[in-house]
């Protein structure tokens, strides 16, 4: 699934020790429970437990070549390929 980012976010980038803006209206892939590396799911783990409410949900995205923990609704939202249709409506 995909999800659009809503907001800008800054993150670090450790190689180049710089940060970085991940823009708003930016478009990413979610990364699958499957495919995610211990240390993401450490955080994520994290992040759930720290979190205001314990409702909150969280993904994690590949942005920027790197696995990165986003919440939904605060940072982003489902991303539909949406057309929109014209409905014909039969004159009589």
């Amino acid at each position: 699934m995909e999800y659009r980012v809503i907001r800008d976010m800054c993150f670090h980038n450790n190689e180049e020790q710089k940060f970085f803006t991940i823009k708003k209206g930016s478009i990413y892939s979610e990364v699958t429970k499957n495919n995610q590396s211990m240390k993401i799911k450490d955080t994520l783990r994290h992040r759930k437990k720290m979190a205001k409410n314990p409702n909150d949900q969280f993904v994690v995205l590949l942005a920027e070549g790197k696995e990165r923990s986003f919440q939904i609704q605060k940072d982003v939202v489902p991303h539909q390929k949406r057309r929109i249709r014209r409905i014909q409506r039969w004159k009589s």
